[in-house]
């Protein structure tokens, strides 16, 4: 069966003493992030369900204390995935990738999912 080591268990209870203090300094560069990219006019939708114009911004404020630092942007219309690949090339605190975990600061151009909902007529998103 499956069973975590000593070790990872001690490095799982190590860091959540500091949980709380690293989920509020995302939370807080994200906002940051957020409030600069509202003024650009290069951005069609900010994916940050903090934000009041996120469709689910209600429910996740009624289900959570805080945010955490992932955003999502689309970019408008006009923008092609080549100037989404320049944009992340372009970053000057985030390396290119994608991550659920670590601790750096990321960043990747993405596809639209595959679902029913028609992606075609989006712009393309980081």
């Amino acid at each position: 069966g499956f069973t975590t080591s000593p070790d990872d268990a001690y490095l799982v209870l190590r860091g959540m003493r500091t949980l709380d203090v690293r989920m509020k300094a995302h939370e807080k560069s994200a906002d940051e992030i957020v409030e600069f990219l509202q003024t650009r006019k290069e951005i069609k939708t900010i994916f940050y369900p903090k934000l009041k114009t996120h469709p689910n911004h209600e429910i996740f404020m009624r289900d959570h204390k805080g945010a955490n630092g992932m955003v999502t942007i689309e970019f408008a219309e006009g923008y092609s995935k080549e100037d989404a690949i320049k944009f992340v090339d372009e970053l000057e605190y985030f390396s290119i990738g994608a991550s659920w975990g670590g601790y750096e600061s990321l960043a990747t151009v993405t596809t639209p999912p595959r679902t029913a909902t028609d992606w075609s007529k989006r712009g393309p998103f980081v």
